[in-house]
């Protein structure tokens, strides 16, 4: 499993972040290709790396940006670890940098505005 928890909880402490200034962003294999999704809360959606920070700081309630990896062709389950800590193609390069921009815009708005207004903008279907 992944211990992403263990080192989201150090931070915190460390700099004395309260949880409700926490947003994490990850990988996911169920979003296509330079897509992103904001969330307030939520389960792990069998993501490794929430899944170890939802145990580590006992709750699901704190926001994540979601960012899309998913291609066409995916590899069988006992190979997505080799998959997500793969580096991207090098057609995939302006997908991949227009989503991580369009990523962290998500966090600023989510400090600037909140939550509610971040997921209005950034999930919005154009």
């Amino acid at each position: 499993m992944n211990n992403s928890g263990s080192a989201v909880d150090e931070l915190l402490e460390k700099y004395g972040v309260p949880l409700d200034e926490l947003v994490v962003v990850v990988d996911d294999i169920a979003l296509p290709l330079g897509s992103i999704r904001v969330r307030a809360r939520g389960s792990d959606g069998g993501h490794n790396g929430l899944a170890s920070i939802i145990y580590q700081l006992n709750t699901n309630e704190f926001p994540r940006i979601r960012c899309g990896v998913q291609q066409e062709m995916m590899p069988p389950k006992e190979q997505m670890s080799d998959f997500v800590l793969s580096p991207f193609e090098t057609g995939e390069r302006e997908t991949v940098e227009a989503m991580i921009s369009k990523a962290a815009d998500a966090v600023l708005e989510f400090f600037v505005a909140g939550i509610a207004r971040t997921m209005s903008k950034f999930n919005s279907r154009l």
